[in-house]
């Protein structure tokens, strides 16, 4: 910028992280904006670029089914989880410097969680969806620090040479929104690494009438990206008895999906910011997460841990 390299049809690509806490981000965003403007500004995501995740868009506008269901009187929980069976794949360095929370949570599942909650007017076009992802993440509070949990797995300590970290290598944030049409809705975001499965997904929970219906919608978005919806259906045969089965949506086994990071590359040669995150849903996402990071700096800040491939629930539990 100080050199002249700032002309309108230069376009600026940042890869994440967008700072390191709600003040380093504010920083950044205040020094690319002496020379640069919003417009020519692209912060990848390629979670955001996942077909899966774009088809959440389309579930939610182009099905009666969906959009009729969309809010707080029909949805009890949503669970957003990014879930690994790696370790830190000797990334030593990098993860000590910033952990489960910063690498995944913040950024990643935060978008996720903007998507799920943002509303959708009839007449939105995709290029409003940076707005309408921020204006949802606006109506999220600030996590509170006894509403998260962290852990990390035996022996990254020896791995990364520092017996006594306490980088947390998963993490689980309850969550909830002011906005009206989310009232009373539990939220609730998990990331962690070297556990029993590798899945992101996000399961939809429905209010049951009665407690043996079966209430659950899932969106995978990795490692396949389909979507289930849990039903209960007769047992054929002479007995009034009730199965549980799954009605399910993949895409044709000769389907190419593109990869997610060429269709960013792809879009910002194109102009297109529907796929980026904005300046103001980035500073909004440190703002949610900041008094849980602020909480954890604080000596004697609780950390457990977990055994290589445990499953995610029993840590949380």
């Amino acid at each position: 910028g100080e050199v002249g390299l700032n002309t309108p049809n230069v376009k600026l690509l940042f890869e994440k992280p967008f700072g390191v806490d709600l003040v380093s981000a504010q920083e950044v965003i205040e020094r690319t904006a002496r020379y640069y403007s919003e417009e020519q500004i692209y912060r990848i995501d390629h979670y955001l670029a996942k077909e899966m995740v774009q088809n959440l868009v389309a579930l939610r506008s182009e099905n009666a089914l969906f959009s009729h269901i969309w809010d707080g009187s029909s949805i009890e929980k949503i669970e957003i989880l990014a879930l690994e069976q790696l370790d830190i794949e000797g990334r030593a360095q990098f993860y000590e410097q910033t952990g489960a929370l910063r690498d995944v949570l913040q950024g990643h599942l935060m978008q996720l969680l903007a998507l799920m909650l943002m509303e959708l007017p009839t007449d939105f076009t995709w290029d409003d969806l940076p707005k309408l992802r921020e204006q949802a993440l606006q109506a999220v509070r600030p996590a509170a620090a006894s509403d998260a949990m962290r852990a990390q797995y035996e022996g990254y300590g020896q791995e990364v040479g520092n017996v006594g970290s306490m980088t947390e290598t998963f993490v689980s944030l309850s969550l909830c929104s002011d906005a009206p049409q989310w009232k009373d809705v539990a939220l609730r975001l998990t990331t962690g690494k070297a556990l029993s499965q590798k899945s992101t997904e996000i399961r939809i929970f429905l209010r049951k009438t009665h407690d043996s219906q079966r209430n659950v919608i899932t969106l995978c978005i990795q490692p396949g990206e389909n979507i289930e919806i849990e039903l209960a259906i007769k047992k054929p045969g002479y007995d009034r008895e009730f199965v549980a089965n799954r009605l399910r949506f993949d895409y044709p086994t000769d389907t190419v999906l593109p990869d997610a990071y060429e269709h960013v590359l792809l879009d910002a040669v194109r102009s297109r910011q529907s796929l980026f995150a904005s300046s103001g849903e980035v500073l909004r996402s440190w703002e949610i997460v900041q008094p849980v990071l602020d909480a954890w700096e604080m000596e004697g800040a609780p950390l457990q841990t977990y055994e290589k491939g445990q499953d995610a629930t029993d840590i949380v539990a």
